[in-house]
Formats: C-alpha cells, sequence, structure tokens
C-alpha cells in the first residue's frame, strides 16, 4: 500500500517542484519501480539505496523483474559486501553499485576513558551494543540473540517493532 501512495505524493509534488530538484533518491526495491518511473517523467536520475538482503533466487520471476529495475537505476548503494554479491547474482552490473557505510560522528559520540566513566557514572563500563531495526529475520534478529548467547558477558540493548519483537522478548528474558 505504501509504494503507490507514495508515488502518487512525489508525482503530485514533483509536478510543481521538478525545475528545483536534481536527483531522485529512493530507498529499497518498493520504491526503486515507482523511482524509475519517475525518474522517466521527469527526466531525472535516480539512486536507490539498499537496506536489507533480499535473499533473491536467481532466476526466479521476481529477482528478474528487480534487477531489471535496478539495471535502469543510475547508481545502487549497498549498505554491506553481501548486498553487493547478491544484487551482482541476479544479473546488476557491479559498475552501476557503490557501497557505503553509516558513520558516527566520534567526536559528539564517544565513551568518556574508562576511569572517568567508572569515577562519574560509578559503573563499571562494560561493551554494549545496540540494534535498532524492524524487529524481523531479514534484519539480523537472528543474529543479534546468537551473538548475545554466545556473548553473555556484553549488554545487548534492542529496539523495534515486528513479527520477531515476541521471539527477541522471550530471548531477552
Amino acid at each position: 500500500y505504501m509504494p503507490p501512495y507514495l508515488a502518487l505524493r512525489a508525482f503530485i509534488f514533483l509536478l510543481s517542484n521538478h525545475r528545483r530538484i536534481d536527483l531522485l533518491h529512493v530507498h529499497g526495491l518498493n520504491t526503486a519501480f515507482a523511482g524509475l518511473i519517475l525518474a522517466r517523467l521527469f527526466r531525472k536520475p535516480v539512486v536507490m539505496q539498499t537496506h536489507a538482503l533480499y535473499a533473491f533466487r536467481p532466476g526466479s520471476l521476481f529477482a528478474r523483474f528487480a534487477a531489471a529495475v535496478m539495471r535502469r537505476m543510475d547508481r545502487i548503494l549497498t549498505l554491506c559486501d553481501a548486498s553487493t554479491r547478491e544484487l551482482i547474482s541476479i544479473g546488476v552490473p557491479e559498475n552501476l553499485i557503490s557501497p557505503y557505510r553509516y558513520w558516527i560522528d566520534l567526536g559528539r559520540f564517544s565513551a568518556p576513558p574508562k576511569a572517568k566513566a567508572k569515577k562519574l557514572l560509578g559503573w563499571k563500563p562494560t561493551f554494549t551494543c545496540f540494534f535498532v531495526a524492524r524487529l524481523m529475520r531479514i534484519k539480523g534478529t537472528g543474529v543479534v540473540c546468537a551473538l548475545a548467547r554466545r556473548y553473555p558477558k556484553l549488554q545487548f540493548f534492542v529496539a523495534g517493532a515486528g513479527p520477531d519483537g515476541q521471539d527477541v522478548a522471550r530471548e531477552a528474558a
């Protein structure tokens, strides 16, 4: 339901603002098809950004359709090497794909030195993992739970909701 609504809203916006827009940037496969149509209608380059692995079955109708859409992108940004390999495996040309990495400003978001943290906060710092996502297998909930079991001395926080929410809560308990 979201991609058609998003496409319609973007189309309405572009009707009166297309001269101010230089590039369309779509997130994920759901919006890529709509973005491709809008890019052609308004003669704009389009960049697709992936955020997950899609578990394509090479040769399937869905994989062939997805690859056909992605081959028409001006650039595809992938979050990890596994995503790059997956897209290449279904026929997306490697020269269209560029990896990107999320970044954290370590000047603003860094832990205080251990001695200072212990004195100021009254606790012994431990290594803390913070997972923020929609709670579903494809986003890595199984990996996070397995890591928490494997490394019980690490502290894990999970934020999100989704179909695996109860499984994650059960693991946390």
